[in-house]
């Protein structure tokens, strides 16, 4: 054999060795590898599936849950008769809310659908109890627009099952006047379900956690949603429209006597803010040994000063310049620090309550607007002369060389605590109605 037949048989030799080599790989190696793979994809689908069934099966754990305490109670005894009794409650409380007069309503009492029962699949229990009214209403499309609004907001199974919308013809129209009030005659046909299962309580709606722990469960809750104006406090799965949309439009748009005119209530849009333009430039002791402060207002070249009185009291004065001469604008000071105008829709008032002239110079302001001195006076009437230090309202400070848009707000321990040193002296308020001024 030659040296060629020799390299061409070993050659030969290695490429058959490969061959085989790489058989014996698949057969023993790889083959059995995929099918564990194989094995190992099924068994993660299976598990993401049994995954996915019990997330399922929770979820509509959860909902049966939730949709018990949204079922109208039952009576201690499996009666119904507190369902029926406070859903028509409820039901009368809607149509008051919605504007619907006394006179314009009426309701039929609540009836057990007995004709229809629904049975569970294995047809041995009823899976829940239908209760129906009626109820027939006059007024205007309005009306029935908030009372839709407040219904679907309850939380409760029922629905509206049927609406009819009339116009009433032109001769009862003439004998009642309702042309020019707009009104319709409606008719709705409603349902609540009361599940098989359904709590057995004394309220129409589940009393939530914090209610019940606070009141045990007060039977006071009958009909609180409604007058907190609230909606469900347990949730749904229905997805319903934004709340920001406002669905009072759709009486404008009455299809049956013709659209509304509806004018808007034209606010003023707010004058300049001055705030960034007055700055408090000192604070000192008079000849007198007075407390004083002065502010500018740069936007309008205005000064303001303010003392503290002998009573205890501080004044504020503005001054304007006619050429370089400082004149007031009034003969008498203010009890108040203001600046803007009514006419301008940018009047804002504080009360200096104190002047600090040594170290840290700076004044100390409580803002003076309805809300706050409601509350001063509600106080003093409970307090007393203590008010000044149990209710001292938000006060703020302004130091030299800052603007009043810089100004900050002191804590409330804070201000007590200055209240004592004598630093802020905030007057008790009086029951009289105190006359202001807009500069």
């Amino acid at each position: 054999m030659t040296t060629k037949e020799r390299s061409m048989a070993l050659v030969l030799m290695v490429l058959l060795g490969l061959i085989a080599g790489g058989l014996l790989i698949v057969t023993m190696i790889y083959r059995p590898y995929q099918a564990k793979v194989k094995e190992q994809d099924i068994l993660s689908r299976e598990l993401l599936e049994l995954k996915t069934d019990e997330e399922l099966a929770m979820i509509q754990m959860a909902k049966l849950v939730n949709d018990r305490k949204l079922s109208l109670p039952v009576d201690s005894d499996g009666g119904v008769s507190v369902a029926r009794q406070e859903y028509e409650a409820l039901l009368e409380n809607l149509l008051k809310r919605s504007d619907f007069q006394g006179s314009q309503y009426t309701t039929s009492k609540m009836t057990v659908d007995t004709k229809n029962p629904v049975f569970s699949d294995d047809k041995k229990k009823v899976v829940y109890t239908k209760i129906k009214s009626k109820i027939t209403a006059t007024g205007p499309l309005s009306s029935l627009v908030k009372f839709l609004w407040n219904f679907y907001r309850q939380p409760l199974l029922h629905s509206i099952t049927a609406l009819t919308i009339e116009k009433p013809n032109s001769a009862v129209s003439a004998r009642r006047n309702t042309t020019e009030r707009r009104d319709l005659t409606i008719n709705l046909d409603i349902e609540a379900l009361i599940l098989d299962n359904a709590e057995k309580r004394l309220t129409l709606m589940a009393v939530p956690p914090a209610v019940g722990a606070l009141f045990g469960g007060a039977a006071s809750y009958r009909s609180g949603m409604i007058a907190l104006d609230r909606g469900a406090q347990f949730k749904t799965d229905e997805f319903l429209a934004a709340n920001k949309r406002d669905y009072s439009l759709i009486g404008s748009k009455d299809f049956f006597y013709g659209s509304v005119k509806v004018e808007e209530a034209r606010q003023e849009p707010p004058g300049i803010d001055l705030s960034p333009y007055i700055r408090l430039n000192t604070a000192f002791s008079t000849s007198e040994g007075q407390l004083a402060a002065e502010l500018f207002d740069e936007y309008h070249k205005y000064e303001y000063r303010i003392e503290h009185q002998k009573d205890g009291s501080f004044t504020s004065q503005l001054f304007f310049y006619a050429g370089e001469r400082k004149k007031p604008f009034e003969a008498k000071p203010s009890k108040y620090f203001e600046y803007g105008t009514e006419d301008e829709n940018n009047l804002v008032r504080y009360q200096v309550v104190g002047i600090a002239e040594t170290g840290a110079k700076c004044i100390y302001l409580r803002k003076v607007d309805e809300n706050s001195e409601n509350r001063r006076k509600a106080g003093n009437l409970m307090f007393g002369g203590l008010s000044v230090v149990m209710l001292p309202g938000q006060i703020y400070k302004l130091d030299v060389g800052r603007k009043v848009r810089e100004m900050e707000p002191i804590l409330s321990r804070h201000a007590i605590q200055a209240i004592f040193n004598g630093i802020i002296q905030i007057p008790v308020p009086s029951q009289s109605k105190q006359s202001s001024r807009g500069l």
